[in-house]
Formats: C-alpha cells, structure tokens, sequence
C-alpha cells in the first residue's frame, strides 16, 4: 500500500492519503519509490499566499521501481524538472514534449505528486542520476534541482555578455543565491554575496564566498557603481526584494540577472536613469541544461556543508513546512522510504 501526502487548507496542513496500488504501467511510464523531497521557496510562497489547490514539490530524488520504457529499467535513480508536458498542446501530440506549450507544475491539480511514496512519470519527464553512495549523498542529491537554478543564471549572465574579469555580486543568500554564488565561484570568479542576515552570511563563508552585509553597504555607499554583473536572488516573498536597489550596485555598462520571483517589482528609476543595464531573467529550464548541471554538480556535492539542509521523516511533513516558513533553516527536505535504504532492492 502507497501513500501520498495532500494540503488542506481547511487544517492549514498535509494529510495523508492512501494511494492503493499502482495498476499496470503504459508505454514510457515508470513507477519510481520517492526517496527525498527537498521544500522548495516556491513552495512555501504558494502556502503563505494561500494559492488554491498549490502545487507543491520538486526538488526531489527517486529510484525506479517498475518500468514500461526503453531509457529507465528497475534500479535507476531519477529526477525530473518542475513542470511536466500537458499531452495535449500540437507539440506533445507531434512528440515534442521539451516545446510544450502548457507545462504544469507536478503536484499541481490532475499532476503526478512527489509527496508521495510512489509515483508514476512519462520517461521524457525524467532526468537520469548516478548512483549514490550513502544516505549523506542521497540527501544532497535532492539540491542538484537549486545547483542547476543557479547554472541558469550563471548562464542568463554569459548569454548578455559576462566576461572572464567582471566582478559579480549576489543578491541573497537563501539556497538559490547560495548556488547562483557557487556557480560563479567554481568557473573562477570574483562573486561576492549580499545579504541582511548574519547567519545566511555565515553559511556563504563555510564555502569561502565572500560576503557584504546588506544594510551596512546601502549606508556607506562604498559597494555602489562597482560590478560589473549583479545576480538578483531576493524576490519579495518576505518583503520587498533588492530590485529597487540594483542599480546603486551595478556599473554604468553593467548586466543584471534576475532569479528571484516578484509579486510587486518597485524601481527607483533614479538609481538607474544614467545607465545603460541589459538585463536577463532566469526561466524556462530546458531538460538537456538540467543534465549537464547534474553532471558538472555531482562530483562537487561532497563541498555541500551538512549545515545546508535539515532533513525530516515524512511523517513530519507539517513541522518540516512550518520550520521552512520561519527560514531559519536554509534548506529542509522530507525522507519518503527511507527505511529501504540506498542500496535496497
């Protein structure tokens, strides 16, 4: 018997919900044993504004169980990304499901979930994974979904123009902005993170990224007009986001990412009226992209301080989604089937 995991929001809370067996598979589905959700901020957004039926989970790891396609057998760990196609749009009906028109986000209504203990996917929604080595590494698997948002904007950044000596300063020091620093960082350059919190600052420097503190920097004025390329990873979920300020940080001829979603985007045209910014925004995350960040991420997990994530049993969904709303762990993720094992048959 499989179960999976449903919000109420009469409760303001997951419920869980036996899902009985899984009845035999099409062509190209596989049924995979969930292993490790991660919470993403999305996710948390949904359920802070209180958004009808949300969509909720994936960032998630898994190992196939039973399968009806060529690509995946029994054993195979997988993931996917966060929309799967529609199978209905004239692209998915001519087979060109990476050109969907009408994506949906899993977990969202008529969806497959990952909250669940077992689930099925069409196998052009899956992504392929190594083979981890213990639980420690499972886990961190599950922020490979974070690694590649962050290789997105690196890659939004290269598109409009970066150059080997730019100077790149972050916005933001949640996991997103973490990644989007890293992945800077590890192709050798100069990044520096800017964040309010001590703590959030704390964790860039357990993996040696430099840091400014947010309030001390709009003060003094003396981090204005001096990079090249500014990564924007604050959003205005919790508040109001640094798009009004990005412009003080950047150069006259400057490049901006934005990563961060905004409900309300507030410029202060004055900050940027004397320059001339291209910008760029990060979206429609393409599988091949998805892949090769897995490949270039994997051997380099190990460099992940444990203090990133905060794991839970899935029977504690609702405090794990509680103590992601109070952002004083940086990165929770839910354990479904742990007892299996990594190596379990």
């Amino acid at each position: 018997m499989s179960n999976h995991y449903i919000y109420d929001p009469d409760l303001e809370g997951f419920s869980k919900v036996e899902s009985g067996e899984h009845s035999a598979l099409k062509r190209g589905e596989v049924l995979i044993s969930v292993k490790v959700v991660g919470i993403c901020g999305s996710d948390i957004n949904r359920l802070v504004h209180k958004i009808d039926k949300p969509a909720i989970g994936h960032e998630w790891v898994g190992k196939v169980l039973r399968s009806e396609s060529d690509r995946f057998k029994s054993g195979d760990w997988v993931t996917s990304g966060a929309h799967v196609a529609c199978l209905e749009c004239p692209q998915c009906k001519n087979g060109i499901y990476s050109q969907c028109t009408q994506r949906k986000l899993l977990g969202g209504e008529g969806v497959a979930t990952i909250l669940a203990q077992e689930t099925v996917l069409r196998e052009e929604e899956l992504i392929p994974l190594p083979t981890p080595r213990d639980e420690k590494e499972m886990r961190r698997m599950s922020l490979l979904e974070v690694a590649f948002i962050g290789d997105c904007a690196f890659s939004q950044a290269k598109r409009i123009g970066l150059q080997k000596e730019d100077k790149v300063l972050v916005f933001g020091a949640g996991p997103v902005g973490l990644f989007s620093a890293l992945a800077f960082k590890e192709r050798g350059f100069d990044v520096k993170i800017i964040e309010p919190r001590k703590e959030r600052l704390g964790l860039a420097e357990e993996v040696d990224i430099d840091t400014v503190a947010f309030s001390r920097a709009l003060i003094e004025g003396n981090h204005f007009n001096k990079y090249d390329v500014v990564v924007d990873c604050s959003g205005d979920s919790y508040g109001a986001g640094a798009i009004s300020v990005l412009g003080k940080f950047a150069k006259i001829f400057g490049k901006v990412v934005i990563v961060g979603r905004y409900k309300k985007a507030n410029l202060i045209e004055m900050d940027f009226f004397e320059k001339s910014l291209v910008a760029a925004w990060v979206s429609n995350h393409q599988h091949s992209e998805f892949l090769k960040s897995i490949e270039y991420w994997f051997s380099r997990l190990e460099k992940i301080p444990d203090s990133w994530q905060t794991a839970f049993p899935i029977e504690q969904i609702n405090e794990a989604f509680e103590v992601a709303k109070t952002r004083s762990h940086l990165k929770c993720c839910l354990y479904l089937n742990k007892k299996e094992g990594v190596h379990d048959e």
